[in-house]
């Protein structure tokens, strides 16, 4: 079930006065203002509600996955639009294009109403049915994720904790400098937040917890070099925390319960952003894109959906990489699973990805957008996708967050889709925390968390694994990769192997528990994609080709808006650029 936040507004009454000279210097009590709008606790809270509305924007249903998953070793696009093409592909020929401004716009305007809450708490002089602190501290952990999504991918955007007014021209803040205001108001966050909201004023509600706090003081702390730091939190997070539900976090049985919207906010999930179908008719581009989509009733469906599937239903502008299939199948499974049995390929494969040969690799497998063994309407071939003709080897799309399963092509038509985004979750962390073990020197330590997250998916640990023969040469590329032998499998079950091992087996163990899930391009900076000398980096051209034609050091950032930077004397482009 889910729960969603609403603002009821009420109109105060206009009464008639007489024209003296008194009352006309006194302020109209029916205007909003700064010392009238904030001076209940219910002003906040229902400010507070304004701030999570924002999580309806362009950016949280449809442009996060984008940024953070299309633009890296994920992504490819077919589209028929260039600026979509260009995008993906590290092709910045417009910096003010619509890609790049909504979640610079989107990030900024709920920061701005993080900050509302923030300063405005001061004025509320008695707190009965809400606990201040409770309430700056969401604000607070939002405002820290918003400026820890800003700082991975514009590394110095200005930072503003204040009302800014008209005409604010704010200076650019240092990479180490927005990390460390991330991690101030992460820890306040924790601090003050409850583990759960299963009692109290917000009961049955899925906010943001002291796990959601920790779980990104793990992430900033990470992406700052301070591994061990970062590994503390993951822990407390993985020991200690709670889902987002309040029972304790724990790998669920089916990987398919973290892609679905029938087992949404479920018992690995830290926090997921709350999408719903037939809230609203907000229109196209005011649901998907451009538009604010914050009013009062803001339509609640997930856009990102229609980018990603392939036509007539979706718009098919967004699609997989082709090395993400055949990196899946390096090896088969040796338990069953709530999805396979031994023998078969990883059960993620088949919820991450719809390709040629999904049908022959799960059989029994059902597709809603597809008309070859399954009709969604019970009428055989009336549903028209794309001539099976069209297909090849190399068009992969993502079934990842699209309710594939569910046959529900009414839904679709309609552009109905209810799906929950999984913002933080704990097989992403157990990941997370392998990496910062590694770093700190715990290899063993690191192959176990990973272990975790494999024996899930009915795979052998690290040690016992036996590989399967995955060669593919990349016909954009040239480039031939055995996604075992070019990676550190072999070099970790012989038990002898270098951290470098590590971080190349877990690139892909990555990718296959968190594919298209917004944080690759974050890990691919992290491991080294920058420096074009490397291994890591060679690896990574070899599988994606705009990595081997199109990439350059400077890219592992995003250019920040020109109309920004011409409008900021105090704001530099970043260099490259």
């Amino acid at each position: 079930m889910k729960r969603f936040y609403t603002i009821m507004l009420a109109a105060a009454a206009l009464l008639p006065l007489s024209c003296s000279k008194g009352l006309l210097e006194l302020e109209n009590p029916n205007s909003l203002s700064s010392s009238t709008a904030y001076s209940y606790e219910t002003d906040l809270d229902a400010s507070l509600v304004g701030v999570y509305h924002a999580f309806n924007g362009g950016f949280f249903n449809c442009g996060m996955s984008i940024i953070f998953s299309e633009q890296s070793d994920e992504g490819f696009s077919y589209s028929p639009n260039m600026g979509i093409v260009d995008f993906v592909g590290f092709k910045y020929p417009n910096y003010n294009d619509g890609w790049n401004m909504t979640q610079w716009k989107c990030l900024y305007n709920q920061i701005a109403r993080c900050n509302q809450v923030i300063t405005y708490a001061d004025n509320v002089q008695e707190w009965n049915k809400f606990k201040k602190d409770e309430i700056v501290a969401q604000a607070k952990a939002i405002r820290a994720w918003d400026y820890y999504m800003l700082t991975m991918l514009y590394n110095h955007p200005p930072y503003v904790d204040y009302i800014a007014p008209a005409g604010d021209q704010p200076a650019e803040t240092p990479y180490e400098t927005l990390c460390e205001k991330v991690i101030e108001d992460a820890k306040y966050a924790y601090e003050n937040l409850p583990s759960d909201y299963q009692s109290g004023p917000w009961k049955g509600q899925y906010r943001v917890t002291k796990w959601f706090a920790a779980t990104l003081l793990g992430k900033v702390n990470m992406n700052n070099n301070n591994y061990a730091e970062a590994a503390k939190w993951f822990k407390e997070v993985i020991d200690n925390g709670k889902s987002v539900g309040g029972e304790k976090l724990a790998l669920v049985d089916d990987y398919l319960w973290n892609t679905d919207d029938s087992h949404e906010n479920n018992q690995e999930a830290v926090f997921e952003i709350q999408f719903a179908k037939g809230t609203a008719n907000a229109g196209y581009f005011a649901a998907y894109g451009w538009g604010w989509n914050d009013g009062a009733t803001p339509d609640h469906r997930n856009w990102r959906w229609k980018l990603m599937c392939p036509s007539p239903v979706g718009w098919g502008d967004f699609a997989g990489e082709s090395w993400l299939v055949h990196a899946f199948k390096n090896e088969k499974t040796v338990r069953n699973t709530a999805r396979t049995t031994v023998g078969q390929f990883d059960q993620r494969l088949e919820c991450s990805l719809f390709y040629l040969d999904i049908w022959e690799d799960y059989p029994g497998h059902m597709q809603w957008q597809w008309d070859k063994d399954y009709d969604a309407k019970g009428k055989a071939g009336e549903v028209e996708v794309v001539s099976w003709g069209d297909w090849t080897e190399e068009r992969v799309f993502t079934n990842k967050y699209s309710n594939w399963y569910g046959g529900d092509y009414n839904v679709k038509i309609a552009d109905n889709e209810p799906t929950n985004f999984r913002v933080f979750r704990l097989g992403e962390i157990l990941l997370d925390y392998a990496e910062c073990l590694a770093r700190n020197g715990d290899l063993n330590g690191a192959v176990a968390q990973i272990d975790r997250v494999r024996e899930r998916a009915g795979l052998a640990k690290l040690a016992d694994r036996e590989p399967v023969t995955s060669v593919w040469t990349n016909p954009l590329t040239g480039k031939t990769i055995d996604f075992n032998k070019d990676y550190g499998y072999a070099a970790i079950k012989s038990g002898s192997f270098s951290l470098a091992d590590l971080i190349s087996v877990l690139d892909l163990e990555d990718m296959k528990e968190t594919c298209f899930e917004s944080e690759r391009n974050v890990n691919l900076r992290r491991w080294g994609v920058g420096d074009m000398s490397s291994d890591f980096y060679k690896r990574v051209a070899a599988r994606s080709s705009k990595y081997e034609k199109q990439f350059a050091p400077h890219k592992v950032w995003i250019p920040i808006p020109q109309s920004e930077e011409a409008n900021n004397p105090n704001l530099n482009q970043i260099e490259g650029y």
